[in-house]
């Protein structure tokens, strides 16, 4: 992929980007929050047809998620306390796992970009699993931490190094993406399990399990939607939704699981050096059976890879 278009296209997104985040602010400082100032935000969703066609896709797919963010924040004033951001973020930063982060994906990307064709397709699908653990985790924690250096911003975490996970709920609830978990955890799960609390008279286990499916059924049509704008209207396959319905029915599993052995006083706590291996494999194991094949036959790996090549190039490293 040529530099320039790289370049151009860089500058595409950003200027949308930028003329969307004045549009939120002015919008939420003229119309009270609410169902009408979502509706009048609405018009920024036509952004997602704009940028996610455009090279590369790390600068699309990022933009995506955080016009949704924005969105969201802008629409119900659902803002995290800077004091708690701050606070979050001192005690999420750890130099030493950084380090290690960004050594051990600079050595992994090294190695795809010279080598790829020479692995085999499952130890293809170990390297993808372990860039996405430490990529988002290692991208997040340094964007945060130049923007309170160079700005003085303090922004949460999207990830709490998900690879050090005890359990999927450990996982999915304090671990991975968590800018999405909170959203979720607003808009659909507190919603739902109210709604399912007056169905099932109170009871609140059957409510927290249901609401759990639902959030996950949420997450997997959103990525579905995702994979449907990255591929260019490809026919979905459901195996993403499959993928986030399987962790949400293993999650709410868990929980009722905990909730009644804390009752029953039943000893279920496994000894971390079982439990962390347990769980990542479990993950890295579904995820190369439902997660990353929808990926593979549209070539969103090799168009990523690509671009990361453009990017090495432009930076003067030759691969």
């Amino acid at each position: 992929m040529d530099v320039g278009i790289v370049k151009n296209n860089n500058i595409s997104v950003y200027l949308t980007l930028f003329g969307c985040l004045f549009f939120s602010y002015f919008i939420s400082s003229i119309i009270p929050k609410g169902f009408f100032r979502l509706i009048s935000l609405l018009p920024l969703f036509y952004y997602l047809a704009a940028v996610i066609h455009l090279p590369p896709v790390l600068v699309a797919a990022g933009s995506l998620i955080l016009v949704i963010s924005l969105v969201n924040y802008a629409a119900f004033e659902q803002r995290q306390r800077s004091s708690s951001a701050a606070e979050s973020l001192k005690k999420s930063v750890n130099f030493g796992y950084v380090a290690v982060e960004i050594l051990v994906s600079s050595v992994l990307i090294c190695v795809l970009l010279c080598h790829q064709n020479e692995f085999h397709p499952k130890i293809l699908l170990v390297i993808y699993g372990c860039l996405v653990l430490l990529g988002v985790d290692c991208l997040g924690t340094v964007s945060n931490l130049m923007l309170h250096f160079t700005v003085g911003l303090e922004l949460e975490s999207p990830s709490d190094r998900p690879y050090l996970s005890t359990s999927l709920q450990d996982f999915w609830g304090k671990r991975w993406n968590l800018t999405v978990t909170k959203n979720l955890w607003r808009t659909v799960y507190s919603p739902v399990k109210s709604a399912s609390a007056a169905v099932v008279q109170g009871n609140k286990l059957l409510a927290s399990l249901a609401a759990v499916t639902a959030t996950f059924l949420v997450s997997g049509l959103f990525h579905e939607l995702l994979l449907y704008f990255l591929t260019g209207g490809a026919k979905p396959t459901w195996e993403m939704t499959s993928f986030f319905l399987l962790h949400g029915f293993c999650v709410a599993l868990e929980v009722a699981i905990k909730k009644k052995a804390s009752n029953g006083r039943w000893e279920t706590e496994l000894p971390l050096w079982v439990s962390g291996p347990l769980t990542i494999g479990f993950v890295m194991l579904t995820s190369f059976w439902l997660f990353f094949p929808p990926l593979i036959r549209s070539g969103a790996d090799k168009m990523v890879l690509e671009q990361l090549r453009t990017f090495a190039e432009f930076a003067g490293i030759q691969c």
